[in-house]
């Protein structure tokens, strides 16, 4: 016994060594070989070719595969339309294969391969597992000579990092720049559907977190279970995050601590390619088509929209969906058909705790101009502020209220704001512009609250009520929901603890009880 034991202890010993040694710990590679080519430091790198070759994947000491790193050095570029670095092989769960830029590293091309059916991309990872892409101190991936004609030389569909079909990938840490640059609202040259940052569909447990995408039409093109896009800067874009399902059920997006802005380099002045610009759009089709369990929090939407469609805007999302702690603002040109427009399909909405703001003159220019607007049953909406838009919510038929789910709301008097001729409601088809009327109507949100625009107070730079605001002390306590993905609700946009006991603030900021339904604060209107 004693001898079996102890051949079990020295061969359990081999294979841990044998394991160990399955695959090159650390890989360099660069655009050409450097120094002895070992590929053991960026000074003896391996040239990219070696990446790409089957042949150097595998189990092997100086072969690339799970636990290995591989290091980008310098700057790489690519021959315009192709793709430039392939993987041949996957890590294992725990133990991924990792693509690393070193200091001041990029890939570039004129313009990467985008040749459908999974091919191309600065990175590509397709059909792959267990994969990491790590910018990270500062790296790049670019197009040089993509965009508008007479700039730029090329008018190319491309792809910044392809993933389809992937499993358990994560994007951090990386800049991904210049897909396409439009410079002209007459250039219609070429489908911004096929102009994409990252392109991963059916792409299960993938993971973006930390990028900077800008200039291109569809950022991200996405789907799959399990998607977390976070804490990243996404701006000068048709789409932010484009995600059509077809007829396949997807389950579990996360989209948190983001900053979407300016959209308006996607305008389109010659009617001959109407772009309709929207930070966030998923859509699906009847029947089990469509996203279930969305999370859409912590965000800010500003900047110079455009002639935008929505900031958010759902078709045939299965539910449910949960957004909340958001921010939504623009330019004060800028006029939005919905700022928050999901339609159709959904089983149950969850609209708690944002903060819109900020559009009017354009706003009380567009009787179209909608906060937000929906056709889905099983509405809760707390907690919001609604203000300088036409119609700050517009619930058109077949839309209902969850019981008890409307309460708590601070609105804009939009006709006040726009002088005349606005509404600030709209339900089932009739207009309404009393609060007593809203109640009436929708036999609920006996706590809202219809002030003055001077008496919401709101900061023209952030949204967050200012001392005197009426949105302070204005919303209910939800602590009671704060479990799960919703833990975050305990907290407002910056983090800041909303009180476990007492009333909260409306919108996506908790501040100090500064005002208080009161004498103090007139030219409000409260529903009794």
């Amino acid at each position: 016994m004693r001898y079996m034991a102890g051949f079990l202890r020295i061969t359990m010993t081999h294979l841990a060594a044998a394991f160990t040694l399955a695959s090159a710990n650390n890989v360099y590679i660069a655009q050409n070989p450097n120094g002895t080519s070992s590929g053991n430091d960026c000074d003896n790198a391996y040239g990219y070719s070696f990446f790409n070759n089957a042949r150097n994947w595998g189990t092997g000491s100086t072969l690339i595969g799970p636990g290995t790193t591989v290091h980008i050095c310098g700057t790489v570029t690519f021959p315009a339309g192709t793709a430039g670095l392939t993987a041949r092989g996957s890590g294992v769960t725990g133990n991924p294969i990792t693509i690393l830029f070193e200091k001041d590293a990029m890939l570039q091309s004129p313009y990467f391969l985008n040749g459908g059916s999974s091919a191309g991309g600065a990175i590509n990872v397709a059909n792959l597992s267990h994969i990491v892409i790590d910018g990270g101190a500062n790296g790049v991936i670019q197009n040089t000579a993509n965009g508008t004609s007479p700039r730029f030389p090329n008018q190319a569909a491309t792809i910044g990092i392809c993933a389809d079909a992937s499993t358990d990938v994560t994007i951090r840490n990386l800049t991904i720049r210049n897909m396409y640059v439009r410079t002209s609202t007459r250039d219609s040259s070429i489908d911004q559907t096929q102009l994409n940052s990252i392109h991963a569909i059916q792409a299960n447990q993938l993971t973006i977190d930390r990028v900077t995408l800008h200039d291109a039409g569809w950022h991200l093109a996405i789907y799959g279970n399990e998607v977390t896009v976070s804490n990243s800067d996404v701006y000068n874009m048709d789409h932010g995050i484009a995600s059509g399902l077809g007829q396949t059920g997807y389950s579990g997006l996360y989209i948190f601590g983001n900053h979407f802005h300016d959209m308006a380099a996607w305008d389109d002045t010659t009617g001959a390619n109407s772009y309709h610009h929207d930070a966030v759009h998923l859509w699906g089709e009847g029947g089990p088509g469509g996203w279930s369990n969305v999370y859409i929090y912590n965000n800010r939407f500003d900047g110079d929209a455009g002639t935008p469609n929505a900031w958010i805007y759902f078709e045939y999302v299965l539910g449910p969906s949960y957004i909340f702690n958001n921010v939504f603002t623009s330019l004060p040109g800028s006029s939005f058909p919905s700022e928050l427009g999901p339609f159709g399909g959904m089983t149950t909405q969850f609209i708690v705790n944002n903060t819109m703001y900020g559009y009017a003159p354009a706003g009380c220019k567009n009787s179209g101009a909608v906060g937000f607007a929906s056709q889905s049953p099983g509405i809760t909406m707390k907690n919001n502020i609604f203000a300088d838009q036409y119609v700050t919510v517009y619930l058109k038929a077949p839309a209902s209220l969850a019981p008890g789910g409307l309460d708590n709301n601070v609105y804009g008097n939009t006709s006040i704001a726009c002088q005349g001729g606005a509404h600030t409601w709209s339900f089932q088809g009739n207009d309404i512009q009393s609060l007593a009327a809203w109640k009436a109507a929708t036999g609920q949100d006996a706590e809202a609250i219809l002030a003055d625009p001077s008496q919401l107070r709101l900061s023209s730079d952030t949204g967050a009520p200012r001392p005197g605001s009426v949105a302070i002390g204005a919303g209910a306590n939800l602590t009671s929901m704060c479990s799960g993905v919703l833990a975050a609700l305990c907290k407002d946009i910056e983090g800041n603890h909303r009180p476990s006991r007492g009333p909260w603030d409306a919108g996506a900021y908790q501040t100090s009880p500064n005002c208080r339904l009161s004498a103090k604060c007139p030219g409000v209107e409260r529903s009794r």
